[in-house]
């Protein structure tokens, strides 16, 4: 019998912000939760690098 272990990618707890940092290569690929300073709504973001090479944070969840 062959036993193999596979690894699941490490993942990261996602940061809590209340502004979003700049996007940049350093954060790319990297999903931060947006609070407001209110307590209200939370959105949830992730840094791409787009169609013209630069970085920019695209919104892919928001809470209700």
């Amino acid at each position: 019998m062959v036993s193999l272990l596979i690894k699941a990618p490490v993942v990261e707890m996602v940061k809590e912000v209340i502004t979003l940092p700049l996007a940049s290569a350093t954060q790319l690929n990297k999903i931060v939760k947006q609070r407001s300073t209110g307590g209200g709504i939370s959105r949830v973001y992730i840094c791409v690098q787009n169609s013209t090479e630069s970085y920019e944070w695209i919104q892919i969840g928001i809470s209700t």
